[in-house]
C-alpha cells in the first residue's frame, strides 16, 4: 500500500507546521526572559536611586538642622515692654529696664 502524493505534502506541511511552532515558542521565551530581566535591572536601579534619594534628604535635613543650631541666638523679653533682647545684654534696647 503506497500512499499518495498529497498525503505525503500534507505530512510535510504538518512537520514544518510544528517545528515553526516550536522554534516560535523557544524564540517567545527568550523574549520574555530578556523582557524579565530587564524590568529586574530597572527595578534594582530605581531602588538604588530612591535610597540615594533618601541618604540626600536625610543628610540636607542634618546639614539643615546643624545649621537651624548654629544660627539660633537666644533673645530673652523685657519684663516692662515685652521687647525681645539679647541674652547678654544687661538693660533692655527700647525701655532701658534692667533685665
Amino acid at each position: 500500500m503506497s500512499f499518495p502524493p498529497i498525503m505525503w505534502l500534507i505530512l510535510a506541511l504538518g512537520v514544518a507546521w510544528l517545528l515553526l511552532r516550536m522554534l516560535a515558542g523557544r524564540a517567545e521565551d527568550q523574549r520574555r526572559a530578556a523582557h524579565d530581566e530587564r524590568m529586574a535591572q530597572l527595578y534594582a536601579e530605581r531602588q538604588a536611586f530612591e535610597e540615594r534619594r533618601r541618604r540626600e534628604a536625610a543628610t540636607d535635613e542634618h546639614v539643615d538642622a546643624t545649621a537651624a543650631a548654629a544660627d539660633e541666638t537666644v533673645k530673652v523679653r523685657c519684663r516692662a515692654c515685652k521687647a525681645l533682647n539679647d541674652e547678654s545684654a544687661s538693660a533692655c534696647e527700647k525701655c532701658g529696664a534692667e533685665l
